[in-house]
């Protein structure tokens, strides 16, 4: 194609778009790139902020950042020229490592992909030892290394399956499992953990341990599981009722934690009864049923 005829196709494209003067600065410079590109077999991807002229003049593909970076993943060209801000050029490189992939200016950078710091994440890691951290894609490529996830959409329920994928970590778990006191990214408490969420890492902890042992360990985890239901607030049989799954194994183990919370506290409501009939002192009472006084006390309280 002459320089006239490519001319007159991008004039077609922009005229009232682009002014006259810069249009035709600009064509110049885009048929230049366009016989470098063949002669290098380079590919150019240009992000849909890019400016107009060079825009319909020199990309092979257009398109968001992650669409790109896709393409160039099954492209046959040796050099990847990525038009957009520097993360999304990292973001094709890490698709294609044998691959050269340039950013046209160094300059190139994005505010909200700066927000954070590969030093940030390192930071809330420290200050919460085990919690996944999962970022979304358009950050640098040293704050992806850092995390244990990458997302590539905004939709809420991926978001919801990429932290259940990469809530892997025995530390978090057992934080949950024990009922911990959660806090904001400034360190401040928030809202308690849900008792459905502590009850479900309760028993992938179980699960997990009890794969890797003939051990019955089921008897270990009765004293956890029942100190749950006790800070739920709600009845044994009504908490068994709702936390029931398909596991017919964990079921066996909620309904016997149910079975001695309801044994327990009968047993206090008969001794309460008992006590207040006995017109006895704490530890009187206790020595006539032959009890640890500290016991009664415990059961009483």
């Amino acid at each position: 194609m002459t320089f006239q005829s490519f001319y007159t196709v991008l004039e077609q494209k922009l005229t009232g778009i682009v002014p006259d003067i810069e249009l035709k600065y600009k064509a110049e410079i885009a048929y230049e790139i366009n016989r470098l590109k063949k002669e290098m077999n380079a590919v150019i991807l240009g992000h849909n902020y890019m400016e107009p002229a060079l825009y319909h003049s020199i990309c092979d593909y257009t398109g968001d950042s992650l669409e790109l970076s896709r393409i160039a993943r099954d492209t046959n060209a040796d050099i990847i020229v990525f038009c957009g801000v520097r993360f999304m050029a990292e973001t094709a490189k890490i698709l294609n490592p044998q691959k050269i992939v340039l950013v046209p200016s160094e300059q190139a950078g994005c505010s909200v992909a700066a927000s954070i710091t590969a030093a940030d994440v390192r930071e809330l890691k420290k200050r919460f030892p085990g919690v996944p951290v999962v970022t979304y894609v358009n950050t640098y490529a040293d704050v992806k290394a850092e995390s244990d996830g990458v997302l590539v959409t905004r939709r809420e329920v991926e978001i919801v399956n990429a932290l259940g994928l990469h809530a892997r970590s025995m530390r978090y778990l057992e934080s949950v499992a024990a009922g911990l006191q959660r806090h904001d990214l400034d360190g401040q408490p928030v809202a308690p953990v849900a008792p459905e969420h502590v009850h479900h890492a309760i028993m992938e902890v179980f699960r997990r341990r009890q794969s890797r042992t003939k051990e019955d360990l089921r008897p270990r985890v009765l004293p956890r599981l029942m100190a749950a239901i006790e800070a739920s607030g709600m009845a044994p049989q009504e908490y068994a009722q709702k936390m029931r799954t398909q596991d017919e194994v964990w079921n066996a183990v909620l309904d016997e934690a149910a079975a001695q919370l309801a044994a327990k506290a009968a047993r206090r409501e008969a001794l309460s009864r008992a006590f207040q009939a006995s017109g006895l002192s704490m530890e009187a009472f206790a020595e006539m049923y032959g009890m640890d006084p500290a016991e009664v006390q415990r059961t009483l309280a």
